[in-house]
C-alpha cells in the first residue's frame, strides 16, 4: 500500500465547513461523526456556549423547525471528539442529531444539524 500511497499529498484535519452526519447502524444504534472548524466552534464559546454536546432528537411525523421533538437524548462531548456511537432508545423512529452549546443560562447555540434518518424495527 505504500506504493499506492507515494505522492499524494496528506489528508486535511477538516474541510473548513460545518457538518455532521448521522447513519443508522442497527435497530438499537446510529453512528454520528462530524467536523466542526475551530473558527466556528470558537465564536459560539464567544457567544457564551460553554459544554459542547450532541443532541438526538426523535422526530417522527414531525417538523423540527416547527415542533418540539417528541424526546431528546444529550451527550456531552470532549471539544476533540468527531463521532459518537448513540444507543437508540426506540427503533422503527425517526432521528436528527444536533451538535452546538449549552450556555451557562441554559441557551442552546447550534453548530450543526445533521440528516434525518429511519432507524429500523427490532422486529421483522
Amino acid at each position: 500500500l505504500a506504493d499506492v500511497d507515494q505522492g499524494l499529498p496528506p489528508l486535511p484535519d477538516g474541510y473548513g465547513h460545518s457538518q455532521i452526519f448521522l447513519l443508522p447502524r442497527d435497530p438499537n444504534w446510529a453512528y454520528a461523526y462530524w467536523d466542526i472548524p475551530n473558527e466556528h466552534k470558537e465564536h459560539l464559546r464567544y457567544q457564551g456556549g460553554k459544554h459542547l454536546l450532541l443532541r438526538v432528537y426523535d422526530v417522527t411525523a414531525i417538523d423540527l423547525d416547527t415542533q418540539p421533538p417528541l424526546s431528546m437524548q444529550e451527550y456531552e462531548c470532549d471539544e476533540m471528539a468527531r463521532e459518537w456511537h448513540i444507543p437508540i432508545p426506540m427503533s422503527d423512529r425517526d432521528y436528527i442529531a444536533e451538535l452546538g452549546y449549552l450556555t451557562l443560562d441554559g441557551r442552546w447555540l447550534v453548530l450543526v444539524r445533521s440528516n434525518h434518518i429511519h432507524i429500523p424495527p427490532i422486529y421483522p
